[in-house]
């Protein structure tokens, strides 16, 4: 098994279980950052599509199983997630790309999470829309760009091949 496949499985053990532990010490409000996003869009970024949905897929077994919410709500997102960060990472330049893939990822991950997590509920697509998914989707960038521009050179090592 390839090593960089090794070491972004241990980032997102990490970030899976930060996200459980720490990351609730930083919700500003009822927004939180999303670790896993940020480390599953950087390898999907770099392995593909396939290899990105079945890392989120995993992840968001594994983060369902530690948030305590609905079985397969994070790993459904969390699985077009990693395909959609493989698919879009060719249609940006260079400079900026993951800041541009991860805000795409991210607020499609956080649209989907947040319209499964709000059926059965009294709430419209733009309160969706403007009180949960767009302030939680910058608060992810924000702290996925300081986070990849600090330790790009970690995300960074080489090309996968499958």
């Amino acid at each position: 098994m390839n090593n960089l496949y090794i070491r972004y499985s241990m980032f997102l053990i990490i970030a899976i279980l930060l996200q459980a532990t720490v990351v609730p010490y930083f919700t500003i409000l009822q927004w939180k950052p999303d670790l896993v996003v940020i480390v599953l869009t950087a390898f999907a970024f770099r392995a593909g599509a396939n290899w990105g949905s079945t890392a989120g897929f995993f992840s968001g077994v594994a983060t369902d199983l530690l948030s305590g919410q609905i079985l397969g709500l994070n790993a459904l997102s969390k699985t077009i997630a990693g395909y959609l960060a493989a698919t879009s990472s060719h249609l940006f330049q260079e400079q900026g790309r993951f800041v541009l893939v991860l805000l795409i990822t991210s607020l499609f991950h956080d649209l989907v999470y947040f319209f499964f997590l709000t059926i059965g509920e009294q709430f419209s697509m733009k309160l969706l829309l403007l009180q949960l998914t767009l302030p939680n989707t910058f608060y992810t960038v924000l702290v996925g760009a300081s986070i990849y521009y600090i330790w790009s050179r970690w995300f960074e090592i080489e090309t996968f091949s499958a």
